[in-house]
């Protein structure tokens, strides 16, 4: 659990459609959520109201009552008494809410574009690293004039980017032949210094849409 300040940015916003709209101040999604304006998923997706983010709720098929599932670096209010933890998500029940912002191309990618996308996947060898351990890999290699472009951008890790060196074609490690990630399509640019990593998923769409 980690305790946060009313002021400080807790909570992403999505609209019926669970598309982002914007993130929540931690004081904002309390007032939202305590009043059942928005419901509240947790780690699995499951969605709470605000009695049962607070208290469980039971089954209908066996009675077995259910809490949130929380992140280990879950925001929480918290006073001398009580600990109230809060949703990193939640969806409006109005569909009357602000429009989302529209998608925006990203063409110029950086490594945490490729982390995000890839969830952390080496796409060489097929495992999962921490970005540290990651490095943009360029399709075509510059040495044979491969440019920045994100059709010829992925993600590996730093020991196959040194195998491969200069080789071109090489298979990913699904055994095709390696492609470049595209262009990315995002709804809403968010400072790394409060991004979480259960909000890419509903950051980032998919290359071919609009």
């Amino acid at each position: 659990m980690k305790p946060v300040d009313i002021n400080q940015e807790t909570t992403l916003l999505l609209n019926q459609g669970w598309i982002p709209v914007h993130v929540m101040t931690a004081r904002a999604c309390f007032y939202q959520f305590s009043r059942n304006h928005v419901y509240a998923l947790d780690c699995a997706s499951m969605q709470f109201d605000f009695a049962s983010w607070m208290g469980g709720f039971k089954s209908q098929d066996d009675d077995t009552v259910h809490s949130p599932t929380l992140h280990r670096d879950h925001p929480v209010f918290r006073s001398a008494h009580d600990v109230w933890p809060l949703p990193t998500i939640v969806v409006t029940k109005s569909r009357f809410y602000v429009k989302p912002p529209p998608a925006r191309k990203y063409e110029r990618l950086t490594l945490r574009d490729l982390c995000r996308k890839k969830r952390n996947k080496c796409q060489l060898c097929g495992k999962v690293f921490h970005p540290d351990n990651l490095t943009i890999e360029h399709v075509l290699p510059r040495a044979l004039g491969g440019t920045d472009a994100p059709d010829n951008l992925t993600l590996s890790c730093r020991w196959c980017n040194q195998r491969k060196a200069a080789m071109h074609p090489v298979n990913d490690y699904q055994g095709r032949e390696l492609e470049g990630v595209g262009p990315i399509y995002r709804y809403l640019e968010i400072r790394d210094s409060i991004m979480r990593e259960e909000w890419d998923k509903h950051l980032i769409i998919k290359k071919d849409q609009p």
